[in-house]
């Protein structure tokens, strides 16, 4: 979370928080930093694949 406080706008360290949130099962946090990750880089092909997944995950539970 300190990578975001100095940057926050750093596309990456949403997308890193966001697996780190899931690998946590705090999926809905974890879909939401995949949002913000692919607001600051929406053809992020990686980041759509892994917020779907989180989806699902969510889905099943």
């Amino acid at each position: 979370y300190k990578a975001l406080q100095l940057k926050p706008d750093d596309h990456q360290a949403w997308y890193n928080r966001g697996i780190a949130l899931g690998n946590l099962g705090r999926l809905d946090e974890a879909i939401a930093s995949f949002d913000k990750a692919l607001q600051l880089k929406p053809d992020e092909e990686i980041y759509i694949n892994n917020r779907n997944e989180a989806l699902k995950e969510k889905e099943n539970r």
